[in-house]
């Protein structure tokens, strides 16, 4: 009797799961990083890392970028935005370069994040990247 009670809730459990994921939450992402992990290796305190970016917008909606930021700990993160700049619209296929520039303060390890907002008519999309690496 236990057992055809755990097997019946068990059931009912993943029927419930499957049918509580809809659909609406497909990720329909239309921009997209190469490369999205920026991989510093070991850079010495007080230099200046800056590593090349390509943004392209993989759907069909043009995407105009309206913001952009780096962050992060154990390290001075920017973006020099190059064919990036606010304000640039990015048809279907199209893509632009940045560079993520990287000064760290102290040894140790180096981590953070960089991302880019784009908006259009009918559509917005914000795709974030990471930074890895560390400081001697």
């Amino acid at each position: 009797m236990i057992r055809r009670v755990i097997t019946t809730f068990a059931a009912a459990f993943v029927a419930v799961l499957v049918v509580a994921v809809p659909t609406s939450f497909a990720s329909t992402s239309a921009l997209t990083f190469s490369p999205i992990v920026v991989t510093l290796g070991h850079l010495p305190v007080g230099t200046t890392s800056e590593e090349a970016v390509t943004l392209t917008n993989t759907g069909s909606d043009a995407l105009t970028l309206n913001s952009f930021e780096a962050f992060g700990y154990n390290g001075n993160f920017t973006v020099n935005p190059g064919t990036c700049t606010l304000g640039t619209t990015l048809a279907g296929g199209q893509s632009c370069t940045f560079s993520v520039l990287t000064s760290p303060s102290v040894v140790g390890a180096i981590r953070g994040q960089f991302c880019y907002t784009g908006v259009g008519e009918t559509t917005s999309d914000r795709v974030c990247g990471r930074i890895i690496g560390g400081a001697s």
